[in-house]
């Protein structure tokens, strides 16, 4: 075991064998260069009675000569469940027409849906839109809002306070997603209940692009009724049709249908205007549900040399996915569970149950209260991953959200009991909108494991958005360890609308880091029973010894040839640093700087409407192989409901010892088939050929995997 002193923090940070000088100072830049603009430049100011304009972002998908087609499209999910509009261009422009994706409340939000749209529209870029062009999108729409889950709205019982002011919606839209809803629906009624009907039409619109649907249908039904008094008849009408065309069979489409006889008779009959149907007071909780349940076989097998098929997998995978919601006009309640099992039809196999999901979320609306308990996920505040615990919320106003956490890891969702070797507990806080285009989080939080101190981490997050540019900064540092966990940094730069740059800056340690990691390598499975044998000194610095620090910068270009193709290319160089020898565990060796080249070609409609077409080519220089990839992805829309996904990857490697080389050919082909919309029947068939050959030895294998099963919803 090696002695040493502690890491010193944020001094200088090594890249596979050279220091990169100043690494420090572009952390802090990131996390302070907002504050240093905001003293130069006139942005708002904390305390300042100039609020901030209420953003909106969408996501800038490709340009085309002409009106693009629906069935053109790739047709995948995000496309469905945010409004798909084409705007004309201005005049003098080369493209007539810009094919976007919205809206979005936050710049993570929009990120997220950018990344899962790369391999589509991999020119895509994110933008703020006016109200105006939020508004002419709903006659610009390629496509049917969402379809939301069922539920029955809540109309209010009692007299609603004054209209939220533009900060107090601000707040709102920039709030975490699974608070921000409830918000935006309390902005709507305080704007209905004043008479403020165009920002109620602006709020119920956002409410119902959001990919979460848990109040799509009250707001839908409010929409209706905002653009009613707001004297906008036909699209009132429209929005009451699209109402009973969901929810035919729930107890709120006689209201609907009532004010729906209202607008198509008013024209003909002057008459008194119905009222407004109300809840009657002690209205007991309504309930509704919805699930879905999936079996899935997997079979893989490999054969060398002609020896025989040796079966590595074999396994029926089940997994049902329930949720239940209960709600009246100031409390909603919901319950979620995800989980399965996997029965293993090998003789050697191991059947295992899986729980990714099982909690009770409750929230206040008028209070702004909300919190969930039970095996949850989250990706802020400190927590990364699955846990067992609870989350309580607090949404005080215009001060920003405030959030209390703790709980016991989750390692993987196969560990079906609680593990009580690690419990944390943290705080952390959304912090209300201070600047134009910026907004930060920050957290504090703690973990132990046994008797020992696991983790002592203190982090944040800052983000900048403006119309072509994206930064988003994120550092967890250890005061425990006195050292840096997570370090990124990413942006993106969009010159102009056919041309869009890409970095990403990353330092994380691997595994996360935590006296945990000790264990590693130990023949005993309790971090207390180390203390038989080490100080706690000795732990930690065990633990240092087995977390390794992996190192990443990348960057790339985007850049849109025509309506049909977009290219793209990155390069990322990364690294890996060994660890040494301690506690009787073998030392790693570092991997130095490993390099990967990569271009893709993506093709949109070039055979039929609503084709795909990925062109790939990798090149990878890693400290052991190099490896050149090519990858054909192909998908193409046979009928409506079934698709077929033919693949394509071959492999040439050449190893730096013994100087062999390896071919590995993998064709495979998907067939997906939708049924009358709640029931999805997948097949995937792949085989895969190697053929390696060395000074020593020429070897050849094959193999094959099958993967069938259904997915019903109800």
């Amino acid at each position: 075991m090696t002695n040493r002193p502690r890491p010193a923090g944020m001094g200088n940070i090594i890249i596979a064998g050279g220091a990169w000088p100043g690494f420090a100072w572009l952390v802090m830049t990131a996390l302070l260069f907002p504050a240093i603009a905001n003293a130069a430049g006139p942005v708002l100011a904390i305390g300042s009675k100039t609020t901030k304009p209420t953003e909106i972002f969408a996501i800038q998908l490709t340009t085309s000569d002409e009106l693009p087609r629906r069935d053109s499209l790739p047709d995948i999910a995000q496309l469905h469940h945010y409004r798909l509009y084409a705007l004309r261009a201005e005049p003098g422009k080369p493209f007539l027409f810009r094919l976007r994706l919205g809206f979005f409340a936050d710049m993570n939000e929009a990120e997220t849906v950018k990344s899962g749209l790369k391999p589509y529209f991999p020119g895509s870029w994110i933008l703020k839109v006016s109200a105006q062009e939020q508004q002419e999108s709903t006659t610009l729409s390629l496509n049917d809002p969402p379809r939301p889950a069922a539920a029955t709205p809540a109309i209010p019982q009692e007299p609603l306070p004054a209209s939220p002011s533009p900060a107090a919606v601000a707040v709102a839209e920039t709030a975490p997603p699974e608070n921000r809803m409830g918000v935006l629906m309390e902005n709507g009624r305080q704007a209905v209940a004043k008479g403020d009907y165009p920002l109620a039409i602006r709020v119920y619109t956002k409410v119902l692009e959001s990919p979460d649907g848990e109040y799509a249908q009250d707001a839908l039904e409010y929409l209706g009724l905002a653009r009613e008094r707001n004297g906008q008849t036909a699209h009132a009408k429209a929005e009451y049709e699209r109402y009973l065309e969901l929810y035919p069979k729930d107890p709120g489409t006689d209201r609907v249908r009532q004010r729906l006889a209202g607008l198509l008779t008013a024209r003909e009959t002057p008459r008194e205007k119905l009222p407004e149907q109300k809840t009657a007071s002690g209205k007991p909780m309504e309930w509704n549900g919805s699930g879905s349940f999936s079996q899935y076989y997997r079979r893989d097998a490999a054969s060398i040399d002609g020896a025989g098929e040796t079966v590595t997998q074999s396994a029926l995978m089940s997994d049902l996915d329930l949720s239940a919601r209960g709600r009246d006009d100031d409390v909603d309640i919901r319950a979620r569970f995800n989980g399965g099992y996997t029965y293993d039809l090998l003789s050697d196999g191991e059947n295992l149950s899986r729980i990714s999901s099982l909690y009770i979320d409750a929230s206040h609306r008028r209070a702004g209260l909300s919190g969930r308990l039970g095996r949850q996920t989250r990706s802020s505040g400190g927590v990364f991953g699955r846990f067992d615990g609870v989350l309580m919320s607090y949404q005080a106003g215009s001060l920003g959200k405030f959030n209390i956490v703790g709980g016991y890891p989750v390692e993987r969702s196969t560990d079906t009991s609680i593990n009580h070797d690690k419990v944390f507990y943290g705080v952390s806080t959304d912090l209300p909108v201070w600047m134009e285009h910026w907004d930060y989080s920050i957290y504090a939080i703690t973990q132990q494991a046994g008797d020992l101190p696991d983790r002592r981490a203190v982090g944040g997050e800052a983000r900048y958005l403006d119309d072509a540019r994206s930064l988003l900064a994120l550092l967890d540092y250890d005061t425990h360890f006195q050292t840096i966990n997570i370090f990124s940094l990413l942006g993106n730069w969009a010159i102009n609308e056919w041309t869009t740059y890409n970095f990403a800056i990353n330092q994380s340690r691997s595994p996360f880091l935590g006296t945990y990691n000790a264990l590693i390598g130990q023949t005993v499975l309790e971090i207390n029973d180390l203390l038989d044998s080490y100080t706690e000194d000795e732990i930690q610095d065990l633990a240092l010894d087995r977390t390794a620090t992996s190192r990443a910068l990348s960057g790339g270009v985007t850049r849109t040839l025509n309506d049909m193709f977009q290219l793209s290319a990155d390069v990322t160089v990364s690294s890996l640093s060994g660890t040494p020898a301690s506690g009787g565990v073998l030392a790693t060796d570092a991997t130095g700087n490993e390099y990967i080249y990569s271009l893709q070609l993506v093709g949109n409609g070039v055979i039929h409407p609503g084709d795909l077409a990925i062109l790939g080519l990798i090149y990878s220089d890693a400290s052991t192989t190099n490896t050149t990839t090519f990858n054909l992805n192909t998908r193409y829309p046979v009928t409506d409901s079934l698709r077929i996904n033919p693949r394509l990857r071959l492999d040439y490697r050449q190893f730096d010892q013994g100087n062999g080389t390896q071919w590995i050919t993998t064709p495979s082909i998907r067939f997906d088939y939708r049924y009358r919309r709640t029931i999805d029947l997948d097949a995937d068939i792949g085989f895969q050929w190697s053929d390696r050959d060395t000074a020593d030895i020429t070897e050849k294998s094959s193999g094959y995997y099958v993967y069938i099963g259904y997915n019903l919803g109800f």
